[in-house]
């Protein structure tokens, strides 16, 4: 969520909510994404007025996916290190049937992942379906409702629950430094 919103760049909205308790949290569920915020009682409402103002105007800055990309680069010869590094990387996939929001890429397609594409394949996704608000006060709604009706859900997988691939036989994956040794998912 660090990439700014509309003109305002992440540097921006550190200098306008210095001082302040605001925080927005992205995440990926089985059927939905989710913004968590964190906030004092006093900035409940400047909090969600943010967070509808990150879907509404959202900020496509190339920083955070050069940060991710470098992050996952680092990571990804860990995987084969071990049979936990085989399992973190591969479960996740294997419990949804090869979807590709759950598997872990590979260093080839970090590699060549650039920040137009990424924007290409979110940018559609963000701004469709519908938008639950779960707050403990209606006062906190206002950011909310003033938004204009969203159109349907973009992508046909994320209007349904996914399922988990089911087979008689085990998945086998081998961890590179660990020969001989199975990891069963």
């Amino acid at each position: 969520m660090e990439s700014g919103i509309g003109t305002l760049s992440q540097d921006d909205l550190d200098q306008l909510t210095a001082g302040r308790q605001l925080g927005l949290d992205f995440g990926i569920d089985d059927d939905a994404f989710s913004i968590a915020t964190l906030s004092s009682p006093k900035d409940y409402a400047d909090e969600l007025t943010l967070a509808a103002a990150k879907l509404a105007y959202p900020r496509w800055d190339a920083a955070p996916v050069a940060r991710a990309k470098s992050s996952a680069l680092t990571a990804i010869p860990g995987y084969d290190s071990s049979a936990d590094g085989v399992l973190s990387r591969d479960l996740e996939g294997l419990l949804h049937d090869g979807d590709q929001r759950w598997l872990t890429p590979s260093a080839k397609t970090v590699s060549s992942l650039t920040p137009e594409q990424f924007k290409a394949f979110w940018a559609p996704l963000l701004a469709s379906g519908p938008i639950e608000v779960d707050v403990a006060s209606a006062r906190c709604r206002r950011g909310w409702t003033a938004r204009p009706r969203r159109r349907r859900c973009a992508s046909p997988r994320m209007s349904r629950a996914p399922c988990c691939a089911i087979t008689t036989a085990p998945t086998i994956r081998r961890a590179r430094s660990l020969p001989g040794r199975r990891v069963r998912a």
